[in-house]
């Protein structure tokens, strides 16, 4: 069942998937340590997503569209997370933070542990229907060109990948998720969310007022809220005589799904920062502010 198409401008974060093609600069910023590959631009990409219905297996094909804008390239390299039976550190050996591991902390206080199985899967690249050589290694793929191609010469190729829901997280776990790929792929704009929030002390609770303000239409989307409040007095009580005081993080769930709508969750204390979609899952504007 072919869900949609996806067109090039937006980024896409997709149950555990990352891609992102760049245009690569010839120069590139001092501080800037990312790979870069001089020679091409990416003009466009598409994503066709297949679910089936037979299991919770889906299958990504993404064509990506090429300028040549010097002669001399033989091979084109794409980020793409490979896929991890074992979680991931979360830092990279250059001291970054590594895109492609799991996010840490939990929702509603209950801490999880990264249980990897995280990324995807390539099966095959091609260009019209031929196949051609790759390599998927360190979370790049990295294409062969099938022939020399001169300077202002366009060509296109597709990534096909795949995701199992017996061995990966980016599986739909049973669930129809075709709601969620009619309003990411197939509907102009975006989503746009103008939050506020405020504490009431009388009943030790946080509430939270969110308002979609663009103007194609409704969306419906699991939003999450990290509420962090002030660490407790440094008497050593609740943990080791002597240990620092921690902050306390806790992050909630909120199903949004009507054009104006308030969330309450408790808290002992006044939160000392509220920060919407901490983990950047949601593809949106947002703005929050304290009332």
């Amino acid at each position: 069942m072919l869900i949609s198409r996806y067109a090039a401008g937006v980024r896409l974060a997709l149950a555990g998937m990352v891609l992102v093609l760049i245009e690569l600069a010839p120069t590139p910023l001092s501080a800037d340590t990312y790979p870069r590959q001089p020679g091409i631009t990416i003009t466009g990409y598409t994503f066709d997503i297949t679910l089936s219905d037979a299991s919770d297996e889906f299958v990504v094909a993404d064509t990506i569209e090429v300028q040549f804008v010097a002669p001399g390239v033989t091979t084109i390299e794409l980020d793409l997370c490979k896929f991890s039976d074992k979680p991931r550190s979360g830092t990279l050996a250059s001291g970054f933070a590594d895109p492609c591991a799991e996010p840490s902390g939990g929702r509603d206080g209950a801490a999880t542990s990264p249980k990897g199985g995280k990324g995807m899967t390539v099966t095959g690249v091609s260009t019209s229907g031929q196949p051609l050589m790759f390599q998927h290694e360190n979370d790049r793929v990295r294409v062969a060109v099938p022939r020399p191609f001169e300077s202002g010469e366009r060509w296109s190729f597709t990534v096909e990948e795949a995701c199992a829901a017996a061995t990966s997280r980016c599986s739909t776990d049973g669930k129809d998720l075709t709601w969620l790929f009619t309003q990411l792929l197939n509907r102009g704009g975006a989503l746009q969310v103008q939050a506020t929030w405020s504490y009431d002390a009388a009943s030790k609770q946080v509430q939270v007022r969110l308002e979609q303000t663009q103007t194609t239409g409704l969306y419906r989307m699991p939003i999450e809220l990290l509420a962090t409040t002030a660490a407790p007095a440094a008497d050593g009580r609740g943990g080791a005589a002597g240990a620092a005081p921690q902050p306390g993080r806790t992050i909630h769930l909120m199903q949004l799904t009507q054009r104006r709508q308030s969330f309450t969750f408790p808290s002992e204390t006044e939160p000392t920062s509220v920060v919407l979609d901490p983990n950047a899952w949601v593809v949106m504007r947002a703005t929050i502010e304290k009332r």
